[in-house]
């Protein structure tokens, strides 16, 4: 069987733990020459790594995603190594938590300036390398806080709902050259951002289970099975997909 991502390049940004190296890694093993950003140097080159122990193509550019330099370092790195770019994943993302009225601005815009601003600047700078090519995919993660939320998450949540919407008015503009840009809405998926959720709570363990219940399959989201779903988006079994967002959810929103 064919490789489905063979000859493709993909930017995987969050790539140094849960969704998004499992989703560098897929893309990975598929065939995708991957370029992994994130803050973390130690925690991205174990993602690489991984890639190379199977025998595909990656490289990792260190840096946070909201510093600019760092997201034109991301794209020359792309142009030099690769020559070309297929796939955009915009995957990194932070949330904080607490209740509405104790947020400052300044941490509503740190939020925003993760979640939303950085990921409308980083699909700006990949649009010309995907029309060079022809055309590709961006996918974007956002989350059932897009849709249906709890207490003590308003940035977060507020950031999820704006993705939505900008990846369906991406879509509108973006189409006539070929570009897809789709959104993908995890549940509650063990991931380091859930633990360190469910580690504010008296009984982090009984916390994690009581969430597991509430999703209809009774378990929660495993970043694996993301990134199947960021490997759909991204390959041409969903080359008549775009402007939509996808639920990975284990049911969860459709008992909210």
């Amino acid at each position: 069987m064919t490789a489905r991502m063979k000859g493709k390049v993909a930017i995987v940004t969050g790539a140094s733990s849960g969704i998004g190296r499992a989703s560098a890694i897929r893309l990975g093993n598929e065939g995708a020459a991957v370029v992994a950003l994130a803050r973390r140097k130690e925690a991205l080159a174990a993602t690489v790594d991984e890639i190379h122990r199977n025998g595909k193509r990656a490289i990792a550019v260190a840096g946070d995603i909201t510093d600019a330099s760092v997201r034109e370092e991301v794209f020359s790195r792309t142009r030099s190594e690769f020559g070309r770019l297929d796939v955009l994943v915009n995957n990194a993302g932070i949330t904080l938590e607490k209740p509405i009225e104790d947020f400052t601005l300044d941490e509503w815009d740190k939020v925003h300036d993760v979640n939303l601003r950085a990921v409308f600047a980083t699909t700006q700078l990949a649009v010309p390398m995907l029309r060079e090519g022809g055309g590709g995919s961006v996918v974007q993660m956002a989350s059932v806080h897009a849709f249906a939320s709890r207490p003590n998450v308003g940035p977060y949540a507020a950031t999820r709902g704006a993705i939505v919407a900008m990846t369906r008015q991406m879509a509108t503009e973006l189409g006539r050259f070929n570009i897809r840009v789709n959104a993908l809405l995890p549940g509650a998926t063990m991931t380091e951002m859930l633990v360190q959720s469910a580690g504010i709570t008296p009984d982090p363990e009984a916390h994690l289970a009581k969430l597991a219940q509430r999703h209809p399959l009774g378990r929660l989201v495993q970043p694996e099975e993301v990134a199947e779903a960021v490997l759909f988006l991204a390959s041409d079994d969903s080359s008549a997909i775009t402007g939509t967002a996808i639920p990975v959810d284990c049911g969860l929103l459709a008992c909210l």
